[in-house]
């Protein structure tokens, strides 16, 4: 009967992820229940009487399962977290490194063009990295239609376009700082290619524009 015992919860956690907390919680469970057969075998129970009985008292498990399912969202959803953390940290000191290899080239082997080049590969690479990280986190999907559960959804679709929105203008930036190097190194007529940074700011705000009203949208 204890091989029966073994064979049940088997069954009963062969769709739940072998998280640690599963198994943990089914170690008790058989534990528990090996105490309570062998204390009703003690009572003068029959083993099948005694099993049947184990069995009856573990109830509806599906509570304890959807519990089990939340606690191993959120452990997914912190290295999810993790994840992302790391990949931004990567992606904003590409970005804040970017512009050396052009400086240096420019201003020691005057080769701005190489520099150039370097200085776009790394912003590409950076902007590739936010944009694999946008979209690689789940969708909130909303499991019903409460207040909670909306709000919870609408937020969750806010986060991601603010931070494709802070990839754009990283880029942005990015790539206006390398035309104003390039072009004032070469000429150097530095008193007229700040304008540069004036039209960057009428495409920021554009693409402001642009992620408000998809956020209105959204909502």
């Amino acid at each position: 009967m204890k091989e029966k015992l073994t064979e049940y919860l088997d069954r009963l956690f062969d769709e739940t992820p072998p998280t640690k907390r599963a198994v943990e919680l089914k170690e008790e469970m058989y534990r528990n229940m090996l105490e309570k057969y062998d204390d009703l075998l003690a009572a003068g129970r029959e083993p099948q009487d005694a099993f049947d009985l184990v069995i009856a008292s573990v109830g509806d498990p599906t509570e304890l399962f959807r519990s089990l399912a939340n606690e191993d969202q959120i452990q997914q959803n912190a290295e999810q977290k993790k994840r992302s953390a790391l990949r931004t940290a990567i992606a904003v000191m590409l970005y804040i490194l970017s512009p050396i290899p052009l400086i240096t080239l420019a201003a020691l082997a005057g080769q701005p063009i190489v520099g150039l080049v370097l200085l776009l590969t790394m912003a590409a690479v950076a902007t590739g990295i936010l944009i694999y990280d946008y979209m690689s986190k789940p969708t909130y999907n909303a499991k019903d239609e409460t207040m909670v559960e909306e709000f919870r959804a609408w937020s969750s679709g806010t986060k991601r376009i603010k931070q494709t929105r802070d990839a754009v203008s990283s880029a942005l930036w990015s790539l206006t700082v390398a035309i104003y190097l390039l072009i004032s190194f070469s000429t150097g007529a530095w008193h007229i290619t700040w304008i540069a940074f004036i039209f960057a700011a009428g495409v920021q705000t554009m693409v402001n524009l642009f992620f408000n009203l998809k956020g209105k949208d959204q909502s």
